[in-house]
């Protein structure tokens, strides 16, 4: 057995073998035990102590608050969000009505061509400017003649039926007598370039050839109507609606009856032996008439038939 001096020696030398506190470690690092770590609840202490950190808040939140800390949570934004919808909500819808509005304006900016084109369509009509119209006209077709967008839509049918108008006025312009060749060939390329139903320069050749034969009707009526009014000089000689053609007894009875009336005609106008005989100023008359419009009327026709009209 140990004595006591024993024992105190054994227990000194265990305490001087001991490292000192205030000593300075030597080159290895000491490494803390697991019980250290864990706040002396030895291995996984620490997890265990989280889990029940976990549960214990989960367990207050849960006996305060219906459902969970999230459910809590997401309850507060809510109230949160309901409260700036109700306090911005004025704001924001006027926000969406002007965000609405610049949208609107910048369509309308964008497409203000097709917007603006029937009023100005209408107002060139009327001041005349026909190449404007039909140049506006091939550029709308070109960009919205196949769109599927109903507002455009609407409006290029506005645009087609001031063009359809259009046609009928220049057509009936081109049918108008009388006319100069410039016009003629004018509207003809006008009623070419909006595609025109129909051959409108063939139209045109039509109502020029009609419309010369009512000059030449019209002068030989004219004519006839003349000798009926003069007594004397009424004969089956001058009167184009039967032969036109002079009779030998007609040239006798005209002769006779000049001779007989001489004596007293004679006295009272003797300038009629002056003037042009009827037949010689009918005859005039007809072929001023046809020099003024058959060269006209030919050089239209020879335009046509070579096909030059078109690229004038």
């Amino acid at each position: 057995m140990v004595g006591g001096p024993q024992l105190r020696h054994l227990r000194g030398a265990q305490l001087c073998s001991r490292p000192s506190r205030s000593e300075p470690h030597s080159g290895v690092p000491q490494r803390r035990s697991p019980k250290h770590s864990m706040g002396g609840r030895g291995p996984g202490g620490g997890t265990a102590f989280h889990l029940a950190i976990h549960q214990k808040l989960e367990a207050d939140g849960t006996e305060k608050v219906e459902g969970s800390m999230t459910q809590k949570l997401e309850n507060v934004l809510n109230r949160a969000s309901n409260t700036a919808d109700a306090l911005f909500q004025e704001v924001l819808g006027r926000k969406d009505k002007a965000d609405s509005t610049r949208n609107a304006l910048n369509v309308l900016q964008r497409f203000k061509f097709l917007f603006n084109l029937p009023l100005n369509i209408e107002r060139n009509i009327q001041k005349g400017d026909y190449d404007v119209v039909i140049n506006d006209y091939e550029k709308a077709k070109s960009l919205f003649g196949k769109t599927e967008v109903q507002v455009f839509k609407k409006y290029y049918a506005e645009v087609e039926t001031w063009i359809e108008a259009l046609r009928e006025l220049l057509l009936d312009k081109l049918l108008e007598m009388p006319s100069t060749l410039h016009d003629q060939k004018r509207y003809i390329r006008y009623l070419s370039d909006l595609h025109a139903p129909g051959d409108p320069a063939w139209q045109c050749i039509g109502a020029q050839h009609q419309w010369i034969l009512q000059l030449m009707y019209s002068c030989k009526e004219g004519y006839v109507k003349d000798l009926r009014g003069a007594p004397g000089l009424h004969s089956p000689m001058l009167d184009l609606e039967n032969d036109m053609r002079p009779s030998p007894l007609g040239q006798l009875s005209q002769t006779a009856s000049l001779k007989r009336g001489s004596s007293f005609q004679s006295g009272r106008d003797d300038t009629w032996r002056y003037k042009t005989p009827h037949r010689v100023a009918f005859v005039e008359k007809l072929t001023k008439l046809v020099l003024s419009q058959l060269p006209n009327f030919w050089k239209l026709w020879i335009s046509y038939v070579n096909g030059s009209l078109f690229s004038e």
